[in-house]
Order: C-alpha cells, then structure tokens, then sequence
C-alpha cells in the first residue's frame, strides 16, 4: 500500500497543478508562446511549488531517496519526444510537477507496454505513467484514477 500513498499524492498534485495543460503543437515546434521564455508546460511545472504538508505524507523510503521512477511508453498527446529529444506530454508534466511538490525528483524509463507489470513488480521502477484500469489488474495493482475518457465519435 506505500506505493499507492506515494503515487495517489503524486497523481493529485499534478492534476491540480497542471489544469492549464495545452497539446503539443503540430509540426516540429516547440510549444513555446508568444513572449518566449520556454515552452507552456514549462512554464506551468515551473509554477508549481514545494508542499511541506503533502511532501510529509510520502512514504518514509521515497521521501528518503528523494525520487521516483516511472515507467513510460510513447502515445502523443499524453506522452512522447518533444523536438528537443525530451520526455514530455501529459503524464510526465503531471509527474514532474507533483515531484516538485513532492520534493522528490522523477525520472523516466521507457519501457513496452508488455513489460509494465512486470517491471513493476521486480521493482525497477515504481509507478507506470498511465496504465488502463481493469478489473482484473486491480488484484494485482493500486490504480489512481486522475482522467476519464472515453471513445467520442464525431461526424459533420
């Protein structure tokens, strides 16, 4: 259950932080808007601020080692290589916001999405980024569930 304390905080504080979050842009750029100084994610996580309060909630061997790792696949919007080769999209801004919150840092492991649970469970990493929630997993896995979605057809 210290894992799912750890990622419930995590997931919490970066939905709250990051409810301005905008799409990657299409063709190659960077996001950035007008006035420069960096990108619109950038800019949000860069707002985020330190959380003494939630930070103590961690459990004791993360706030210890003062990070995490995420296990990541590739699925733009959500998560993907910005032009400058780095990880980003929603996930990774939600982590990397609620890290800062948190006073841990966040890396990422790019992984297939075959080899999430696994990995998981042998522990080289200690949450998966975003994974479906089904009910056959939930004996297995704490899931917090920060977005709903659903299929939408649309025809003019």
């Amino acid at each position: 259950m210290m894992r799912s304390i750890g990622v419930a905080v995590v997931a919490a504080v970066g939905i709250a932080a990051l409810s301005a979050y905008t799409n990657p842009p299409t063709g190659g750029g960077t996001g950035a808007r007008p006035g420069g100084g960096g990108t619109s994610r950038e800019k949000i996580v860069a707002q985020v601020v330190e959380d003494q309060r939630i930070a103590a909630t961690l459990p004791p061997d993360v706030a210890e080692r003062g990070a995490v790792t995420a296990a990541i696949t590739y699925v733009a919007p959500i998560k993907y290589i910005d032009s400058d080769g780095k990880i980003a999209g929603l996930d990774p801004d939600l982590l990397r916001a609620a890290g800062k919150a948190l006073r841990i840092t966040v890396s990422f492991q790019q992984t297939s999405f075959d080899a999430q649970m696994p990995g998981l469970d042998a522990k080289r990493f200690d949450l998966i980024a975003s994974a479906g929630d089904f009910v056959e997993r939930q004996a297995h896995i704490d899931f917090i569930d920060c977005l709903k979605a659903g299929t939408a057809i649309l025809a003019a």
